[in-house]
């Protein structure tokens, strides 16, 4: 998936000028939305729930009102019934953070993770590693 491009907002500051911790969350799940909305066939991810089970970002250094930053997205590991997304957030010249999304596929009707169905293995691995 080609990187995303973020606005960063006045409201996503803290007292410092610099973009909050947690809007970096933000970001991130930004990304995956656009991933799963653009790269993923819609009809079939209406059928199976994908959930966050662990999130993490390691902050390299804060991002301000002056930056522009750009977000990719790439498959870290993949099991059975989960696999994790990292996300490097990031410029030109600067690497302001690195993340980690772990998902779990999940079944609403039994209330029960599931495997990973192999259309999406496959679209997965398609992404390529971080």
């Amino acid at each position: 998936m080609k990187p995303i491009k973020v606005q960063v907002r006045f409201k996503d500051l803290d007292v410092y000028g610099h973009v909050n911790e947690s809007i970096y969350y933000q970001y991130m799940l930004q990304a995956r939305w656009e991933l799963l909305k653009n790269e993923f066939d819609k009809e079939l991810l209406k059928t199976l729930l994908i959930v966050v089970a662990h999130s993490e970002c390691t902050y390299k250094q804060p991002i301000t009102t002056e930056d522009f930053v750009y977000i990719s997205v790439g498959l870290g590991d993949i099991g059975k019934k989960s696999f994790t997304l990292v996300y490097n957030i990031f410029n030109a010249d600067k690497l302001y953070a690195v993340g980690k999304t772990t998902l779990v596929c999940f079944d609403a009707k039994t209330n029960k993770t599931i495997e990973i169905p192999n259309w999406l293995k496959e679209k997965l691995q398609e992404l390529g590693n971080e």
